[in-house]
């Protein structure tokens, strides 16, 4: 297993079905696409123990506004941990979008 192993990859068109297990908000140094610029930005980052109905121990670390928007009312009390999440990547760079669906676990 590559170290990139360790982290939830999103492929687009393709769906992932997660679990998560809890939540935190970390900074992580980036590097920006267009300018090649290193920066921090704030990320909120979730531990994942099931990956398409397979057990993990991975991080998925949201840089999308959008798509930390659509699980952000998942956060408080940690609703999260008693639903599954299926989350589809949709385009790439500016024109990128997700679909989320919730399903009871």
């Amino acid at each position: 297993m590559s170290v990139l192993g360790n982290f939830v990859r999103l492929e687009v068109g393709k769906p992932k079905r997660l679990h998560f297990t809890r939540h935190e908000f970390v900074d992580k140094v980036i590097r920006d696409p267009l300018t090649g610029a290193a920066k921090t930005v704030r990320v909120l980052q979730f531990y994942v123990d099931y990956e398409d109905g397979q057990k993990v121990s991975k991080v998925f670390s949201v840089t999308s506004e959008k798509l930390a928007a659509a699980l952000s009312p998942y956060l408080e009390g940690q609703r999260y941990a008693k639903l599954e999440f299926v989350i589809i990547k949709k385009g790439e760079g500016f024109l990128t979008d997700y679909s989320v669906e919730v399903r009871p676990l």
